[in-house]
């Protein structure tokens, strides 16, 4: 047996190993990745802030109504998607609007990670949610930029 033939064995054993073990730890890291989101959620006020926010856009996008969070950006819903809309990639439409992979969701230029605020009155809170960092994004672009963050 060849040394790349011995090295590719060893390889798919490393790789049946690695999924063996993420099936059989999967409750405990939903566990965990479940308590760390509570615990941001509870103590990082700009977290909470913009989880609210995104939550009240989307319902916004998806039915019309639930226009309370325009008072705090400076535009309303028919100035939102006229923007996303022209700036969106082939085949992005309303129909394919949401959180799954395969459909396209609101991105931002500059990450959040970069704004502090514990308030939708404070000026980051602003230009986090202004038009310009704003932009139409594929979901599946969205998480692959979001585990290299990691």
């Amino acid at each position: 047996m060849s040394i790349q033939e011995k090295l590719k064995i060893m390889k798919d054993n490393q790789e049946t190993q690695r999924k063996r073990k993420h099936a059989e730890n999967k409750d405990k890291s939903r566990k965990r990745a479940k308590v760390a989101m509570d615990n941001r959620h509870r103590n990082d006020p700009t977290h909470r802030v913009n989880q609210s926010m995104k939550a009240q856009i989307c319902r916004s996008l998806k039915t019309g109504n639930d226009l309370s969070w325009q008072e705090y950006v400076g535009y309303t819903l028919a100035e939102l998607r006229a923007h996303l809309e022209s700036l969106w990639r082939i085949r992005m439409s309303w129909n394919n609007y949401g959180s799954e992979i395969g459909k396209w969701v609101m991105a931002h230029h500059i990450t959040g990670i970069h704004y502090f605020y514990a308030s939708k009155h404070a000026k980051d809170f602003k230009e986090f949610w202004s038009l310009d960092n704003m932009y139409p994004e594929w979901r599946e672009i969205i998480v692959k930029k979001q585990s290299k963050i990691e």
